[in-house]
């Protein structure tokens, strides 16, 4: 069995390792005794993610630091690098075993001392433990209460990572993009808003497309609250394009029916401003993709959806053509129709029995 989940066994474990310590020294058998403390600790470790316990972890990071006292990143390179990575891991745990800012910023900093010297690194396990252990310091300090000392925890974890290592980068600048969306809705800051924009920009790269339909909801939310700050309407229509992008990609049907009503909803919003405007061209056009945007949530809400949701979705749609309608270049005899037949088709389901 996996001797990680059974607390006997890693107990035994420690026994047998502290025994073999008795006679294994830094001087004498040097090779077994960082096995064998390398073991100890590991143990612990495991024990302590096991049952939950910082004290047990701080044992174990205890260990791995009179290890590292033996090593240096010049001569024991590998074996340096993988036991600063697991005490900087262990750290984090702890951190967010007492939601510590400030044992979380102590994991940051260890874990930056780690990637100068990865460089030649040729272990794609450890390096892979590496930037693993950097992403989750980061996605921890995003689950703590304070924004910006989180930033400042992520920007530290994110300088000192090449950019070469683009998977932990972009899954990183993910994070900091909700962590900067959250301290620009709050202060209605429109520079830091263009912040997060940015994050969320970096992290759509290759090598990370399953997380591209959540990155391009997340940044289209943010440009368009950022057009709502600054009045910069273009940026609305940069934030259609991204919905557009993620809905493509979105497999979550509650995300893909959010983002579908805010697409629709904005297209709208876009439609009724260019008329406004006087640009009837783009107010024909954007109502009428607002129309299909809403008629296709319509038809795609689930089975068990609510009449009152789906019939909502329909009137919607009506209203979208309605409105292309009044805006059309020539009389549109057919878009007329579909605006009717879309009403009618709204009112069927909004006269069903329950339905406000």
């Amino acid at each position: 069995g996996n001797m990680a989940n059974d607390p006997a066994a890693l107990e035994k474990a420690i026994g047998l390792f502290q025994q073999s310590l008795e006679v294994r020294t830094q001087d004498n058998l040097r090779q077994d005794w960082i096995y064998s403390i390398s073991g100890e600790a590991g143990a612990l470790s495991d024990l302590a993610r096991l049952r939950g316990d910082a004290a047990k972890m701080e044992e174990s990071n205890t260990i791995y630091r009179t290890l590292l006292a033996s090593l240096t990143p010049e001569g024991d390179r590998d074996e340096w690098l993988r036991a600063s990575t697991i005490v900087a891991d262990n750290t984090r745990f702890i951190a967010d075993k007492q939601v510590s800012l400030a044992k979380l910023k102590e994991a940051a900093q260890l874990q930056a001392s780690v990637w100068p010297h990865t460089a030649a690194v040729a272990d794609q396990e450890l390096l892979n433990r590496i930037g693993g252990t950097s992403q989750r310091i980061a996605m921890t300090a995003g689950e703590m209460k304070d924004p910006p000392a989180a930033l400042a925890i992520m920007d530290a974890v994110l300088a000192p990572i090449p950019g070469s290592a683009t998977t932990y980068r972009a899954n990183i600048e993910a994070e900091r993009g909700r962590i900067l969306y959250s301290i620009a809705a709050a202060t209605q800051d429109p520079a830091i808003m263009d912040q997060a924009i940015a994050a969320y920009r970096s992290a759509i790269v290759p090598g990370v497309e399953e997380n591209w339909a959540n990155v391009r909801s997340n940044l289209a939310l943010a440009l368009r609250e950022k057009s709502r700050m600054s009045g910069q309407p273009d940026q609305r229509v940069e934030a259609v394009e991204a919905w557009e992008a993620a809905q493509k990609d979105e497999t979550r049907p509650k995300v893909w029916e959010n983002n579908q009503r805010n697409l629709a909803s904005l297209l709208d919003e876009i439609g009724s401003d260019a008329g406004s405007s006087g640009k009837n061209a783009d107010a024909f056009a954007f109502y009428q993709r607002s129309a299909s945007a809403w008629l296709t949530l319509r038809d795609r809400l689930p089975r068990d959806a609510s009449p009152q949701m789906r019939g909502d979705a329909a009137e919607n749609g009506a209203i979208a053509l309605h409105n292309a309608i009044f805006y059309a270049p020539t009389p549109d005899k057919a878009l007329l129709d579909r605006a009717i037949a879309s009403y009618q088709a709204a009112a069927g389901i909004l006269r069903q029995p329950g339905v406000e």
